[in-house]
């Protein structure tokens, strides 16, 4: 009898653009594909109800988001 293997699959993934002025709840799995043009977006966080300003930096070899919770 064969095992079937479990892996983590993702069931949506979003691009920044598409999400502009949108909400959508993240689950696991979920992802976010960052757009050639985004250099910031903003997301609201279901534990504390605050907003996240997401910045994005691409250097040579990766992308850094850096979260900054807003009030």
């Amino acid at each position: 009898m064969k095992r079937k293997k479990k892996t983590m699959k993702r069931t949506k993934l979003y691009d920044t653009e598409g999400i502009k002025g949108k909400i959508i709840q993240l689950r696991d799995g979920d992802g976010i594909r960052i757009t050639s043009n985004t250099k910031m977006f903003y997301l609201t966080c279901c534990q504390c109800d605050l907003k996240h300003e997401v910045c994005v930096e691409r250097g040579k070899e990766k992308i850094v988001l850096k979260f900054k919770r807003l009030k």
